[in-house]
């Protein structure tokens, strides 16, 4: 994603263009020249339009800002690929907890702490 699909998709979000402007504190133009690379918004301004366009945030900042950063491309890159890396580890570790658990919906087992789940 780049900045001008992640501004598209908060304005969607948002109603329109001037909504988000609106609803993130800044000129219409400011978010018309994010859009055209007149200007680069901030990371926390990233952050927002994630959040408007319903995004996971950390993961839109990293890749938006190792699109824009070109002196620092490299470490928003490979913060995105640790981000990345920490949401297939949590996704996996939920599986693992949801077998030990149960998850049908008849199911009666119920999730308790067992001592080989946390053996090495």
């Amino acid at each position: 994603m780049n900045i001008k699909e992640l501004v598209d998709a908060a304005a969607v979000e948002a109603r329109n263009q001037r909504a988000l402007a609106e609803k993130l504190g800044v000129h219409p133009n400011m978010v018309t020249h994010w859009k055209s690379g007149k200007h680069k918004p901030d990371a926390t301004q990233i952050a927002a339009l994630a959040e408007c366009a319903n995004l996971p945030i950390l993961e839109t900042v990293a890749e938006i800002e190792a699109d824009l950063d070109e002196r620092n491309g490299e470490i928003w890159r490979r913060a995105l690929r640790s981000l990345q890396g920490a949401g297939v580890a949590a996704a996996v570790t939920g599986l693992l907890v949801a077998g030990e658990c149960g998850t049908g919906v008849n199911e009666t087992k119920t999730c308790a702490p067992n001592a080989h789940m946390f053996s090495n």
